[in-house]
């Protein structure tokens, strides 16, 4: 009977043991990454992240404090109003609400909306105001209670209204 052969597999590679230098970068680079972790853990904000806590996630409201939805209004001339949200600027809401700082700081800003939204519907009326509206659901124990209230955050009108936003 003849013998089986076995199998041979190549000898195992073998890494030379890492030199001073490499345990010395590699250790500097780990006590790196946790310093800034625990840094921005302590002092981060959400502009910090993945060092600092995604505040998102990080965080829960108490169950009383009310939820806060954006929406955003365009006003035709004639009074007829359309929500400038999702496909019709090609902003979502979050993108939206992303910018809110900078749209209470130079309400100018929101008139880059109007010219998206001429942009993307060339065949509807230009927009003529826009009305940036926070409402506020109020909840109790975490439940709404069906009490909402809406503010106006900030609003842009058109400087020369018979003009198109995209010309000015």
């Amino acid at each position: 009977m003849p013998e089986k052969e076995e199998a041979t597999s190549p000898p195992p590679t073998e890494r030379p043991p890492m030199g001073r230098t490499g345990r010395i970068a590699r250790l500097t680079i780990a006590w790196v990454g946790i310093v800034l972790i625990v840094a921005g853990t302590i002092y981060g904000e959400d502009d910090h992240f993945p060092f600092g806590p995604f505040r998102m996630y990080a965080t829960a409201d108490p169950g009383d404090r009310p939820v806060r939805s954006t929406r955003v209004e365009g006003y035709y001339a004639d009074g007829t109003m359309v929500r400038l949200s999702g496909g019709a600027v090609g902003m979502r809401r979050s993108e939206i609400e992303g910018q809110l700082p900078r749209f209470k700081k130079d309400p100018t800003l929101i008139g880059q909306l109007a010219v998206a939204y001429e942009n993307r519907h060339p065949d509807k009326p230009d927009i003529v105001r826009i009305d940036i509206i926070t409402r506020y659901i109020y909840l109790k124990d975490n439940e709404p209670t069906g009490a909402t209230e809406d503010k106006l955050f900030a609003t842009w009108e058109s400087a020369h209204p018979e003009q198109k936003a995209s010309t000015r």
